[in-house]
């Protein structure tokens, strides 16, 4: 099995009608498609639950959905990682092969093949897929054209490690290091050109693992700043970010409640 990328990150949202229109001023796109989420249980047993959209970017896609029928409040819930052939997982027996439908409301039906993977952090989520039905090729997006970092706290780095890196799920680690001036030790997992950021504080977590906030790629970031701020949305001074040669800028409302930064890459001198 070769993990690939990220399929969907999964957004929790408490209002999903608020959180579409709150995404489409963020992003400056609708979304692609939106409709009925239903899980087909082993036993046959198919469940609804409820409406979903999708936003499409570069490298990944955007999923919000209602919270309602989970009784939780607003947040990144979990990752949905492609894998290149999911026949080739070696199953334990708690994993849970199901199939994943999404219906539009012209009746065409998206359908997932998903492998639950069991963790040993109980708070967040992490599931591998196996086609989508969609030629992401085609999709044009906004001047907010793909994610730059998702971040996980936790409480063990190197279960991270192991559940994530070479001998798990064979994401590429390209950085342990640890810096107690920017929050503690800090592993950077990398594939499908998304970056798993895990965060290890310095001082030990009550609660379990979770995802924290999203940091999002712009090309031009003052033009950016300039149209969100046409449409309402609420920003912070660019500034420099920690990389050299970035640019950054925190975005302070139509976040869906999730910690959100946009940066501008390193532009690359290309010589004479």
């Amino acid at each position: 099995m070769t993990v690939t990328g990220f399929a969907r990150i999964r957004i929790c949202c408490e209002d999903l009608f608020q959180a579409i229109n709150d995404y489409t001023r963020l992003l400056g796109v609708a979304p692609y498609w939106s409709g009925q989420y239903r899980w087909l249980e082993d036993s046959g047993r198919l469940l609804d639950y409820g409406a979903v959209a999708w936003f499409y970017l570069e490298n990944t896609r955007i999923e919000l959905y209602d919270s309602s029928r989970e009784n939780a409040g607003q947040g990144i819930s979990g990752v949905v990682l492609a894998v290149d052939d999911l026949s080739t997982v070696n199953k334990a027996e708690d994993m849970i092969a199901t199939q994943c439908h999404y219906s539009d409301s012209n009746s065409s039906c998206v359908e997932d093949r998903l492998l639950c993977v069991p963790t040993e952090h109980e708070a967040f989520e992490v599931s591998l897929v196996a086609g989508e039905g969609h030629d992401d090729a085609a999709l044009k997006t906004g001047d907010i054209a793909r994610v730059d970092h998702l971040v996980l706290y936790s409480r063990d780095g190197d279960a991270c490690i192991e559940r994530f890196g070479e001998t798990g799920m064979g994401l590429r680690l390209a950085l342990d290091k640890t810096v107690p001036e920017w929050g503690g030790r800090m592993l950077f997992f990398r594939t499908g050109k998304l970056t798993l950021e895990v965060i290890v504080p310095n001082e030990s977590m009550s609660r379990p693992d979770f995802f924290w906030g999203i940091a999002y790629q712009t090309g031009l970031l003052d033009g950016c700043l300039k149209r969100l701020d046409e449409a309402g949305v609420a920003m912070s001074e660019s500034r420099e970010g920690r990389k050299p040669g970035t640019r950054v800028a925190t975005v302070k409302s139509c976040d869906l409640g999730v910690p959100t930064l946009l940066i501008e890459p390193q532009v690359m001198s290309t010589g004479d």
